[in-house]
């Protein structure tokens, strides 16, 4: 079964996907593997956003959002750029048969063509305050953390066609609570 966790950024999905990934569900992190994807893409990324966007001759990933976040036709270059290799990678993982139950960590499953993969997908609410407070924590601006999150404001519309929403305005340990309640009913203990 694959159970895709998403929401905007600091709304907890990740910290969640992590504590599941400790409990024998083989954790698939979109973000990281974007990464690879930056590495991977740096040629057409260099061709398409210049070479401002390197440091020490590899992709700068805050010069790069820094650009692509105050543009959304710039977000859309680089999305089309990065997308398929993140999938890629993904259905590569999940190819590999490692575990029964995985989980897709990322806001974008469904803009990078992973949600008709998943079985199951949740999404995650915060309230925008609390996200941005999460995100300062982690050591972004406040500007910034706004930006992003207005930047993932379309993702809202998403919430209507999930199996289910976790709402994160508590504890780490009260949030992993409904998700394993929500797992359990789904035949997933953890």
């Amino acid at each position: 079964m694959i159970v895709g966790l998403v929401g905007k950024a600091g709304s907890g999905k990740s910290t969640a996907a992590e504590r599941l990934a400790k409990s024998k569900m083989e954790l698939i992190s979109l973000d990281k593997l974007g990464h690879d994807a930056l590495r991977e893409e740096q040629e057409s990324l260099v061709n398409s956003f210049g070479r401002g966007i390197l440091t020490c001759g590899n992709v700068d990933r805050k010069k790069l959002s820094r650009i692509v976040f105050e543009n959304s036709d710039l977000l859309t270059k680089l999305n089309k750029i990065v997308h398929p290799v993140i999938k890629r990678k993904a259905l590569e993982i999940v190819g590999k048969d490692f575990s029964d139950h995985y989980i897709f960590d990322g806001a974008l499953i469904h803009e990078i063509g992973l949600a008709e993969y998943c079985d199951k997908i949740i999404w995650f609410e915060c309230p925008n305050e609390i996200a941005i407070e999460r995100l300062m924590k982690r050591g972004m601006s406040k500007s910034r953390a706004e930006s992003i999150l207005a930047s993932q404001q379309y993702l809202d519309s998403i919430k209507e066609s999930v199996d289910a929403v976790v709402t994160t305005l508590g504890s780490s340990e009260e949030t992993f609570e409904k998700l394993r309640s929500i797992l359990f009913e789904w035949g997933i203990v953890v």
